[in-house]
């Protein structure tokens, strides 16, 4: 039974890594861009997913961390004149050294208190964002960020762009993945559930936690370089409360306790953000809809999921006894 299981997710990952790197082939250039995105916005997504799945805080600064470390970026890039790779290594490094000085407050904090101090803080960003006008360039914004060109290959083309994001994506899902099933997922998962007795048995539980809002900066940090790159410009629109509830959204579609569901849930939201704006100027209150929808049949929606797969395996099989 167990052999049987890994065999199927090892059958569905490699579908759905041959449906990845093959995109560039036969999608259409709207597609593809539309994958870049996607991609790029579930590192905030997972970010976001790392702390509420396996710590159970949810937090409303991650966009603001995908903000700050697009906006170091193009900072250094447009107005000193820096090349790759100080502007990229420059804001991944602050950005990650920014979440470890409010950490050290965070982690004194748990549930709502969690979640509004942190909202508080991804709008004091947003704030400076638009205030600071001789470093930000205030409302307006710091226009010409250009993806470099590494090895001959230009990253500012589609398909260059698409496989740098992809790789980074994977890179981190495959980290996460494998750190949320080590020992130190599981201290993480009984903090979540007892903190007390976590605390009881000899856990730093304060820094554990620490440590934990340090690496789920890292995805923020990497999505903040991306987005550069993609916009070519950085403004404070990118750090609203809106954005940084766009991520919890994605999050709670795609299933806040799961590593996997990061993507899903970006991809979803995405696309609905895309088609729903070309059709009507209410798009957000239907978007907000379909996320009360989706949270009220979340289970529902992934049981029929889990079935069509499962009829889709048994297709793939009874194909394979008759015609290998």
């Amino acid at each position: 039974m167990i052999r049987q299981r890994v065999i199927k997710k090892l059958f569905l990952l490699a579908i759905v890594l041959a449906f990845l790197l093959s995109m560039p082939a036969w999608a259409s250039s709207f597609l593809l861009r539309l994958a870049t995105v996607s991609l790029f916005f579930s590192l905030s997504v997972l970010s976001f997913n790392f702390l509420a799945g396996q710590l159970g805080l949810t937090s409303l600064m991650q966009g603001s961390l995908v903000g700050i470390s697009a906006y170091i970026v193009a900072i250094l890039q447009v107005k000193y004149r820096l090349v790759f790779p100080i502007p990229e290594l420059t804001a991944v490094s602050l950005t990650a050294s920014l979440a470890a000085a409010l950490g050290v407050g965070l982690i004194r904090t748990r549930g709502v208190y969690f979640l509004v101090l942190t909202m508080v803080i991804g709008l004091a960003f947003w704030a400076l964002a638009v205030q600071w006008v001789e470093m930000s360039g205030g409302t307006t914004g710091i226009i010409g960020v250009r993806a470099p060109i590494l090895f001959g290959v230009n990253l500012r083309s589609p398909m260059p762009f698409y496989y740098c994001v992809l790789t980074f994506t994977l890179l981190f899902y495959v980290a996460l993945w494998f750190l949320c099933r080590s020992r130190y997922g599981l201290v993480l998962r009984g903090i979540r559930e007892n903190e007390r007795r976590m605390r009881s048995l000899g856990y730093n539980v304060r820094l554990i936690i620490w440590i934990s809002i340090v690496l789920s900066s890292l995805p923020a940090a990497f999505n903040g370089v991306f987005l550069a790159y993609d916009l070519g410009v950085m403004n404070p629109h990118q750090m609203t409360l809106t954005t940084n509830v766009y991520v919890l959204l994605a999050g709670i579609m795609g299933g806040a306790e799961s590593i996997v569901g990061a993507p899903l849930g970006a991809f979803g939201l995405k696309t609905l953000d895309i088609y729903l704006a070309a059709w009507t100027e209410r798009y957000l209150l239907i978007t907000g809809v379909i996320f009360v929808l989706v949270v009220l049949f979340r289970q529902q929606v992934i049981s029929m999921i889990r079935k069509a797969l499962a009829s889709l395996l048994v297709s793939l099989r009874r194909f394979r006894k008759v015609f290998c």
